[in-house]
């Protein structure tokens, strides 16, 4: 990509999707953009939790006191 002229990323993932013969919400062009990641090495660096993993604090149990206040780790 030529920095001097400028293209939004839309275009590119659209034109993508083209080349590739599929939509740009489509997981073909998914798979195909972490193939290409240059960066893709670095994801090791991260931990990067998955939604099951996150936890969820009940909204109500802010009106607790601190001892009090649960949270639950939510499995889908």
């Amino acid at each position: 990509m030529d920095p001097s002229s400028p293209v939004f990323p839309a275009t590119i993932l659209e034109q993508t999707a083209f080349r590739l013969g599929c939509s740009p919400t489509d997981k073909k062009l998914a798979f195909h953009l972490d193939e290409e990641d240059e960066l893709k090495h670095l994801r090791e660096c991260f931990c990067i939790p998955k939604v099951k993993d996150l936890l969820f604090c009940r909204p109500w149990s802010s009106m607790l006191n601190a001892e009090e206040m649960t949270c639950n780790i939510l499995r889908w």
